[in-house]
């Protein structure tokens, strides 16, 4: 078992219609102060290997970081701007 401290997830989303239907999800991680590097590493890989990825349909690519201040951020409308 691994205890927490914070837990803050913010999840940004854009989709666009069309031909090839397409989705992106920007996840950003939070899990505070307090954990060593393998728990970290445990709880990231857990997150980015969670089943709701595998039953969305059309193209999804969903991106994490661990830094809750890095997504979502603004986007300017296009599944592939940065």
């Amino acid at each position: 078992m691994i205890a927490m401290e914070k837990l803050e997830v913010q999840v940004g989303c854009i989709t666009e219609d069309g031909v090839c239907p397409s989705t992106r999800f920007k996840i950003g991680i939070d899990f505070g102060g307090g954990l060593t590097q393998r728990e970290r590493a445990i709880l990231f890989n857990s997150a980015r290997n969670c089943e709701v990825g595998k039953i969305l349909y059309g193209k999804v690519d969903i991106e994490y970081a661990l830094n809750s201040n890095v997504y979502p951020r603004p986007y300017s409308g296009g599944i592939n701007d940065e």
